[in-house]
C-alpha cells in the first residue's frame, strides 16, 4: 500500500482471479505444433459458427488452448501467441453477443408472459455454451431461478 509507509495499517486485495491451466509436457516443437494444429481447428470451426450451435464455443476453446500452449514457451514467441490470444478475445466477444442475445429473447418472452418459451430459451444456452466454464449458463441459470421457471 503506496499510502501507508510504516506498514501499521491493515490492507487486501479483492476482485483477484487466478486461473490454473495444466499444459502438456511437451517439447517446444511439439507445443507449436500443438498450437498450430488447434488454431488451425479454431479457424475452420468459426467459419461454421452459423451452423452449429456450439461451433462458436469450440473455436473459443481452441483458440484458447492453442495460446496456452505458445503461453509457456521462452520468450521471444512465434507470432502465433499474438494471433491466437486475438482470435480468443474476438470469438469471446461473439460468445458474449450471443449470450446477450438469448438472455434478451428470454427476458422478452417472460415479459410477454410466455412462460414455457422464456424457459426453453434459457435451456437452449446450453447448446451454445456446452461447457460452463463461461458466465452465461450461470447467468441463464440465475434468471431462470429469478423468473421460478
Amino acid at each position: 500500500s503506496t499510502k501507508n509507509p510504516p506498514g501499521n495499517d491493515p490492507w487486501r486485495i479483492w476482485n483477484l482471479w487466478v486461473e490454473v491451466a495444466l499444459l502438456p509436457p511437451l517439447g517446444s516443437e511439439e507445443l507449436i505444433a500443438e498450437s498450430e494444429r488447434k488454431y488451425k481447428h479454431g479457424l475452420e470451426l468459426m467459419e461454421r459458427a452459423n451452423i452449429g450451435a456450439p461451433n462458436l464455443y469450440h473455436a473459443w476453446k481452441a483458440f484458447r488452448t492453442a495460446w496456452l500452449y505458445m503461453e509457456s514457451l521462452p520468450e521471444p514467441r512465434p507470432s502465433r501467441y499474438v494471433t491466437s490470444r486475438d482470435k480468443m478475445k474476438e470469438a469471446q466477444v461473439e460468445l458474449d453477443r450471443t449470450c446477450a442475445k438469448v438472455l434478451l429473447e428470454a427476458q422478452t418472452f417472460f415479459n410477454q408472459r410466455r412462460w414455457d418459451d422464456a424457459r426453453k430459451t434459457l435451456e437452449h444456452v446450453h447448446e451454445f455454451f456446452p461447457v460452463p466454464d463461461q458466465p452465461c449458463p450461470f447467468r441463464a441459470a440465475a434468471l431462470r431461478e429469478q423468473f421460478e421457471l
